[in-house]
């Protein structure tokens, strides 16, 4: 069928606007219409609204505009209505007229990646279903006890252990190089040599809310190999803070329970959709975001985390519970017993695993209990610390009569009256909310970002990142540093440690202090964590630096001016001026 109004009025007649819309919006019925919160801006209040009888939506609050099936579909996916008119036909079978080579060459970057991206998960999931050379990762796949339905449901891969296999196949397919390397499929050396970027690796695809592929997260089926999990990087369609694995195939349970249950990795969030919880997702390979939460609150606002019971799970957990209740969600914690993960107590104990989820406590719950357990009741300063504890999460409580039950059942634990815990409450914070702060082990210090970084990048023995422009010129000695590596090839040519054996003892001490420093700050964090951090302090560092060139340009001008040099001036405002453009772009 040509993408005509023949196509469109049959989407229209085929696919219910409200039933639609509702796997991106929890809608409840108010009247004629159905009401939610706008997925297109930040509210508390539901101004979102979905007629069924006129087939349309609209915003009443910050948006004010509306429209169709196709106009939403525009807007969230952020395509145009050619794209529109293809994601709908997809959900109903309906074959549109294939693009003429004009209109293939016309189509937008985001469309060319969408498709490399088609592509590349048909291509690995091929050759995982029965290519000999992925064996090993079915083997691996029975091992950890993934059925076939998992395996062709989530669309696993397999990427093999050579340098240009989907390089090959993309470029057969007619994709550039400067495409291919730009896509986050493949990557580019120093050189310029192009090759793939997952090798040897089980790979789970990362989608849209709609299941469209837009990333990968490997995992490594070589002991030796690192990093465990490899993750495809940011691109024009996979932002991570607005990514949830596993969520296509989890919003209609989701719907249905009225809860969402949130675990860590992937394998996790597999075999808890496989074994009778298909409620179950996971952030895929990176920290959660309160952009996360949003997402999910679409559906829910009842959130039951799973997170592993170490201290790197538990810290991450505590995030958790202050971005929930920021986002006015209604969060509650598991209790997996010491050195199991969702996956593998599900296996092992289905009816541990149950008991986890109906036994789930608030998060005032919660984190009492861990705070009793960590400083004990038995003195004043002891209670002191539970408080200090528990008020970023008492703070955020919202409603009144949960905050007034909260209080009542923290007195009732340290046994002190409820105005003491009101009183606390009432007080100033002595230390910064871990919202947007270190670990509280961390306090104590101020460490500069770069310092942070070199400390960072030491820790993880990783090759050291490409640094922008601004950084390349930057008078720290840290930064300095983290260059001279880069040009001798450590964590590349040579290994950390055989750089730091090399070095006098002075430099010696200085670096292990700074790593020992890092360690104390992060304390366990996974790979992946870890690269996430990296990134953002450079995003930092190099903020930082665009502003002092801008200060010191500005300082310059003035200089000039004075001296009358309109020349000087004149070239100054303009490299202010191209300033400005590039750190807003």
């Amino acid at each position: 069928m040509n993408a005509s109004d023949d196509a469109v009025s049959e989407i229209k007649r085929r696919i219910d606007v409200v039933d639609f819309i509702g796997q991106y919006v929890q809608l409840k019925k108010g009247g004629q219409s159905f009401k939610g919160l706008c997925p297109f801006h930040q509210e508390k209040t539901p101004s979102f609204t979905v007629n069924q009888e006129r087939q349309s939506w609209y915003c009443f609050g910050g948006c004010s505009e509306g429209g169709d099936i196709f106009t939403f579909v525009e807007k969230i996916e952020n395509v145009d209505f050619k794209g529109a008119l293809e994601i709908l036909a997809g959900r109903i079978g309906l074959e549109l007229k294939p693009p003429t080579p004009e209109e293939h060459r016309q189509k937008s970057a985001k469309a060319r990646l969408y498709e490399m991206y088609d592509l590349a998960t048909r291509f690995y999931h091929k050759l995982l279903l029965s290519h000999p050379i992925a064996a090993p990762a079915r083997e691996y796949c029975e091992k950890r006890g993934v059925s076939a339905e998992s395996l062709a449901k989530w669309k696993l891969g397999f990427a093999p252990d050579r340098w240009d296999a989907l390089l090959n196949a993309l470029m057969k397919r007619g994709y550039s190089i400067e495409e291919i390397a730009s896509s986050g499929l493949c990557t580019q050396n120093e050189r310029g040599k192009t090759y793939d970027r997952f090798r040897n690796r089980l790979l789970f695809p990362v989608t849209t809310v709609t299941g469209r592929p837009v990333a990968f997260s490997g995992r490594t089926l070589d002991a030796e190999q690192t990093p465990k999990y490899l993750n495809s990087p940011e691109t024009l369609l996979y932002k991570k803070s607005q990514t949830v694995m596993g969520l296509p195939l989890a919003k209609e349970a989701i719907r249905q329970r009225g809860r969402v249950i949130v675990v860590e990795g992937n394998l996790d969030v597999l075999i808890c959709q496989q074994l009778g919880y298909p409620e179950t997702v996971a952030t895929g390979g990176t920290a959660l975001t309160i952009d996360h939460l949003a997402l999910l609150g679409r559906y829910t606002e009842n959130v039951y985390f799973a997170f592993d019971a170490d201290s790197a799970g538990q810290h991450a957990a505590y995030k958790a519970a202050q971005f929930a209740l920021k986002a006015k969600l209604s969060p509650r914690f598991m209790s997996l017993p010491e050195g199991e993960d969702p996956d593998s107590l599900l296996r092992a104990d289905p009816e541990a695993f149950r008991r986890a989820v109906t036994e789930a406590k608030t998060a005032v719950a919660y984190f009492l209990n861990r705070a009793v357990e960590e400083h004990g009741l038995a003195s004043a300063p002891a209670k002191k610390s539970i408080g200090r504890d528990l008020k970023p999460i008492l703070d955020l409580l919202s409603d009144p009569i949960e905050r007034a039950d909260s209080i009542r059942l923290v007195a009732e634990r340290l046994r002190v009256p409820a105005e003491a815990v009101t009183k606390m409450m009432s007080e100033a914070a002595p230390f910064a909310p871990v919202l947007e702060a270190l670990p509280a082990k961390a306090q104590s210090v101020s460490p500069k970002p770069e310092t942070l970084l070199l400390g960072l990048l030491v820790l993880a023995e990783a090759p050291l990142p490409v640094l922008p422009s601004a950084l390349e010129t930057a008078p720290s000695p840290n930064l300095q540093t983290l260059r001279e590596l880069r040009d001798q090839g450590v964590g590349t040519k040579t290994t950390w440690a055989a750089w730091l054996n090399k070095e006098p003892q002075v430099r010696q001490a200085r670096i292990s202090s700074i790593v020992a420093m890092t360690a104390g700050i992060y304390g366990e964090v996974s790979p992946a964590e870890m690269a996430e951090e990296v990134d953002q302090l450079i995003k930092l560092l190099d903020q930082r630096a665009r502003e002092a060139r801008q200060k010191d340009v500005q300082w310059q001008i003035k200089e000039a001016e004075q001296r009358g040099d309109k020349a000087a001036v004149r070239a100054l405002l303009r490299e202010l001026i191209n300033q400005t453009v590039s750190s807003s772009t």
